[in-house]
């Protein structure tokens, strides 16, 4: 993904967190809330509860007292009596009495009917207390059971409003606590309903977004993108061209594309790369020259197009039918080639947009891939003969030498001198050696086949690999050899270039590049010593393989 696209990403996917974390927090607030609702629900229900308890606290208190007054009308011992009426003035009365103010304070804020029940109970408590108080209690009484049949009397007044009391507030306790629970749920259901409903929509358009509409808007500079880094692993200029033409026709599909190369030194304009494109492109690029591109005459984009009639028709696209679009390819104010795309109409706004930033991105790279494509070639050849140099012609015979082990293939060296090179220097000059020996790099690539390998190891001395080739068809390339360098002339009418020829073919001289190389250095030896301008084989090896 790019950088772009990556950021549009990362700000959408944060906008929906800062929603689903508001959301989170709008529930949870509200859950809070219900929370609250809940604890209030159960303290009203705790204050129902502990006035319940209350009532049955005095409800408990006046049966107590109630049976202690019992108890002193049957009594006649003055001590047990004494007893009874400590008890019943220093713990029960003053409990009950306590039990009702509390019971009071907790019904301050009741209905009226519920009051009017806590005056009764409070009234009776106190006509049952002036009974307690009065003498006849205090003191023994002849008729205990007419006493009895008074306490009776206000307490069954009393009992009937202590239960009703009792059961009114087990009620409202019980109906409190139920509508609390009843609230929290339907509420907590309902946040839960409406918070789901809105992850899920969140959800849904991230996926929507992230999966249809953000690629949909990102995908050009994802393809853009992923364009750069493929021209950057390319390992040469033609596969580089060849990316350049497939993205062009990526951002415009159908059109004809063609990627023309500059050779700066012939000045010769070709096709490099080319996909859908017309054969009338091969027509226009006949003989075509750096001029023969308008593009590049004019260092800028150059249009054509049905509509249009130009005053100076471009050589290589004005033979192509529809609408075409040249640009230059430039680099620091040189002009390495150009890019022709060509379409039924012309390009719109942004595909030409994206084609204008594929060439300029490309351009450095392919500059790079030409430059670094040049210096390879210039380290691995003889400036003056053009020929590989003895570090290429190592590496080479080393490859080829492996060729024919993997092809069991024959394969034959030939290790040649320049005979009297020396007084060629001597007696016309370093700068006409130099020119025998640019004649001799021609004069080798005349006589070998186009499989084989000519090269300059040394100041006159050169070397020949000859592919899947005998003794007999090394011998027959030697005396081409020969052939071709007597007709180089040191001067008019002079002396002619002579050689010695060394031979060694793989497996009958030698067994490795290594040996081969010295086994045909040590023949071209061999013919110095014999009188030279002659050929040479080697001594067979003492360790043939096999």
């Amino acid at each position: 993904m790019s950088k772009l696209a990556a950021k549009i990403k990362a700000q959408f996917v944060g906008l929906l967190l800062v929603f689903a974390v508001a959301l989170m927090v709008v529930a949870g607030a509200g859950i809070w809330g219900l929370q609250q609702t809940q604890a209030s629900a159960d303290m009203l229900y705790s204050d129902h509860l502990q006035t319940a308890q209350v009532t049955a606290a005095v409800a408990q208190g006046i049966d107590d007292a109630y049976e202690t007054a019992q108890s002193l009308l049957l009594v006649d011992s003055a001590a047990e009596r004494a007893a009874l009426v400590n008890r019943l003035f220093a713990a029960e009365i003053p409990e009950v009495e306590a039990s009702l103010r509390q019971l009071d304070q907790l019904h301050a804020d009741d209905p009226v009917a519920e009051k009017e029940h806590l005056q009764t109970l409070t009234d009776g408590w106190a006509q049952f207390r002036t009974l307690w108080t009065s003498d006849s209690l205090l003191a023994p009484t002849p008729n205990p059971t007419q006493v009895d049949q008074r306490l009776r009397a206000v307490f069954d007044k009393i009992e009937p409003v202590t239960d009703e009391l009792q059961q009114v507030e087990q009620r409202d306790a019980q109906a409190a606590h139920q509508r609390g629970d009843a609230a929290a749920r339907t509420s907590m259901y309902l946040i839960g309903v409406v918070t789901a409903v809105a992850l899920v929509t969140g959800i849904m358009l991230i996926l929507i977004v992230t999966r249809r509409l953000l690629p949909r808007s990102i995908a050009p500079e994802e393809e853009q993108a992923a364009f750069v880094d493929a021209m950057q692993l390319a390992g040469n200029d033609k596969e580089a061209q060849t990316l350049l033409t497939r993205r062009l026709v990526q951002a415009a599909p159908g059109a004809a594309v063609v990627v023309l190369d500059h050779d700066t030194q012939s000045d010769r304009l070709d096709v490099a790369s080319e996909l859908n494109a017309d054969p009338a492109v091969h027509t226009g690029m006949v003989d075509a020259t750096a001029r023969s591109c308008a593009a590049i005459r004019t260092s800028r984009p150059h249009r054509t197009s049905p509509e249009h009639d130009d005053l100076q028709p471009c050589q290589v696209c004005g033979p192509i039918p529809g609408a075409s679009l040249c640009t230059p390819l430039s680099v620091g104010g040189e002009i390495i080639g150009s890019v022709l795309v060509n379409e039924a109409q012309p390009l719109d706004a942004d595909t030409e947009r994206t084609v204008h930033d594929s060439i300029m991105q490309a351009a450095p790279i392919l500059a790079n891939l030409r430059n670094l494509a040049v210096a390879r070639t210039q380290a691995a050849t003889d400036a003056l003969t053009g020929l590989p140099n003895k570090r290429t012609a190592a590496d080479t015979l080393k490859r080829m030498v492996a060729q024919a082990r993997r092809a069991d293939s024959s394969l034959a060296v030939l290790s040649i001198d320049l005979d009297h090179f020396k007084a060629i220097n001597d007696h016309y000059g370093h700068g006409r050696g130099d020119e025998v020996l640019a004649a001799v790099g021609v004069a080798l690539h005349s006589a070998v086949r186009a499989n084989d390998f000519p090269a300059r190891t040394g100041g006159e001395e050169f070397l020949v690999v000859l592919a899947d080739a005998s003794l007999a068809s090394a011998v027959a390339c030697a005396d081409r050899v020969q052939t071709a360098l007597r007709t180089i002339p040191v001067r008019a009418g002079e002396s002619v270039i002579t050689a010695s020829v060394g031979i060694a073919v793989l497996g009958e001289h030698a067994q490795d590049a290594l040996g081969l190389e010295q086994a045909a250095d040590r023949a071209m030896y061999v013919a110095k010593g014999n009188g030279r301008d002659r050929v040479e084989v080697a001594e067979p090896d003492p360790l043939p393989s096999g």
